[in-house]
C-alpha cells in the first residue's frame, strides 16, 4: 500500500513556532492540518497573482488601447 503522507521538517524562530502552535490550538486544528491549509491558500494566492499579471499584460499589449500594442508614432 502506498504511503499517503510524508514527514517534512524545517526550522523557524522560537517565537514563530509558539505563534504557530497557538494558532493551531485556536483553530482547533493540528499543526499538520494548519500547515496544509496555509499551503493551499498560498498556492491559490500565487495562481491568482499570476492570472492578474497575465490579464494586465494582455491589456497592455492589446492593439488600439492606450499604452498597449502599437508603437508610438515617430516624431520628426
Amino acid at each position: 500500500m502506498a504511503k499517503t503522507t510524508v514527514n517534512i521538517g524545517f526550522t523557524v524562530p522560537p517565537g514563530m513556532a509558539e505563534a504557530f502552535e497557538r494558532l493551531a490550538h485556536e483553530e482547533q486544528s493540528t499543526k499538520s492540518e494548519l500547515f496544509r491549509r496555509m499551503f493551499r491558500l498560498y498556492q491559490s494566492y500565487l495562481e491568482q497573482a499570476e492570472q492578474s499579471e497575465k490579464k494586465r499584460l494582455e491589456r497592455l499589449l492589446k492593439p488600439g488601447q492606450p499604452d498597449g500594442g502599437e508603437p508610438p508614432e515617430p516624431r520628426f
